[in-house]
């Protein structure tokens, strides 16, 4: 069952190996030398930019303090870095070719690294690409001669890393498919493109999350009340999403249900579009987060009774994954991003955070996600959100405002008449009957010919 979360990818005697701050000894020097991981990235023209899990900065002749490390003049990556998942980004400077005022594309690597795993990226000029080359044997000398050339990693925001990633194993990895290297431009398969174009599904090159309509939320067949019902409540698509796609994912054994169906994976597909989205700009990924949050906030039925769609899940524990993944993310979104580069992704956190609030407050999982909350309420203020307690009394309210529940309509029928014999007009006609009114309401909604 799943009565304890999966193991985090940094261990905790890994996070007692590195410290959190910069500032460090000669003896705890030589023990990240020996313990951690080295990404070295070389070729890069000056002017470019370089980062490691969203701290950025750009390579300049003069050393200067950017962030949390060191922008050198010749810079040949990134040491001591911690065993577990890493994005590495570059955009390389503008050549001669592209001219000065194109726009530089951000370019990415991710991946899981062991400990004392060495990494090399080389950049080639000729053709503005990025070889990668895990296969190198690096020695210990080698590395000792680059040290002055190397950033080291910045422990100060590997907490916030983690949280921001903890649910992307490397079963989410296999979305990339064969790609090593994404970028900015990478097409997200089933997704629309920045100028509203599809990218078909059937197309083998690109990123393929699962593939799924919000908005046909229901089971093949379902009628009346169960499309109603269905359609603003997401339980059973996110039940069918997770068995029928992710029924063979878990890296945790200890994590098994039937056919090892594992809703953290789905939670783990949300970090990836979002850490995609936010240090790639991949339209993409924007899209595909706005089709998974929903799946996870509005599923009344699937936190209520989980074992109707999963079988047996610990939801505290997940409802509280989901609440911390949310505010890493609004920990991670940049100042005036909601201005800018999001415009309306704003309103539409804040619309999904208020559905997941309502269904909780209403829960038996109220109490125990108190403190997880407030923390979200915490960093919600930074950009003067008002996030509601889980207050029971507000869900009352919230009720009895919006016809939901007993007082919702229900679809019955939708038919089509001819009104007469030369096809001259015929209208379409809605049909829905309130639960506890005898009435049966019937309205003409459009009329077909002329």
């Amino acid at each position: 069952g799943f009565n304890s979360p999966r193991a985090p990818l940094h261990s905790s005697l890994v996070h007692r190996i590195f410290p959190p701050t910069m500032d460090i000894t000669n003896d705890q020097a030589r023990a990240l030398f020996d313990a951690g991981c080295f990404i070295l990235l070389t070729g890069l023209p000056e002017g470019s930019e370089v980062g490691i899990d969203g701290r950025e900065s750009k390579l300049t002749t003069q050393a200067e303090r950017k962030g949390s490390y060191h922008a050198i003049r010749r810079f040949s990556g990134f040491k001591f870095v911690p065993p577990g998942l890493h994005l590495v980004t570059w955009s390389p400077a503008p050549s001669s070719s592209t001219g000065p005022a194109a726009i530089p594309i951000r370019h990415a690597l991710i991946r899981i690294l062991e400990q004392k795993e060495r990494v090399v990226l080389t950049f080639d000029p000729q053709t503005e690409t990025m070889r990668y080359d895990d296969q190198s044997v690096i020695s210990d000398d080698h590395l000792r001669t680059l040290d002055g050339e190397l950033a080291p990693y910045p422990f100060d925001g590997l907490d916030r890393w983690k949280e921001l990633t903890r649910w992307i194993d490397r079963e989410t990895l296999q979305v990339l498919g064969e790609q090593r290297i994404v970028d900015g431009l990478t097409h997200v398969i089933g997704e629309e493109t920045h100028k509203g174009e599809e990218v078909l599904s059937d197309m083998t090159a690109g990123i393929q999350f699962v593939q799924f309509k919000l908005r046909k939320s229901w089971k093949t067949g379902a009628v009346g009340e169960e499309v109603t019902r269905f359609s603003k409540d997401k339980s059973w698509l996110l039940g069918d999403v997770v068995n029928t796609q992710l029924n063979k994912i878990g890296a945790n054994p200890t994590l098994r249900l039937a056919d090892t169906s594992d809703p953290f994976n789905l939670l783990g597909q949300l970090q990836l579009s979002f850490v995609l989205l936010l240090y790639l700009s991949l339209y993409g990924a924007l899209s595909t987060y706005k089709r998974l949050l929903p799946l996870l906030t509005r599923s009344r039925s699937f936190l209520l009774h989980p074992e109707q769609y999963l079988g047996n899940l610990d939801m505290t524990v997940f409802l509280r994954a989901v609440i911390s993944t949310l505010t890493a993310q609004l920990h991670a979104i940049p100042d005036g991003s909601f201005e800018t580069e999001l415009p309306e992704f704003d309103m539409f956190l804040l619309d999904e955070i208020e559905s997941l609030r309502h269904d909780i407050a209403s829960s038996p999982y109220r109490a125990s996600l108190t403190t997880e909350w407030e923390e979200l309420r915490r960093v919600g203020q930074r950009w003067h959100w008002d996030i509601t307690g889980l207050s029971q009394t507000d869900v009352e309210e919230d009720e009895e405002s919006d016809e939901e529940g007993e007082y919702a309509p229900v679809v019955v029928d939708i038919e089509c008449i001819v009104y007469n014999n030369q096809g001259m007009m015929a209208f379409l006609f809605f049909g829905y009957r309130s639960p506890n009114v005898s009435t049966y309401h019937r309205w003409p909604l459009i009329a077909l010919g002329s």
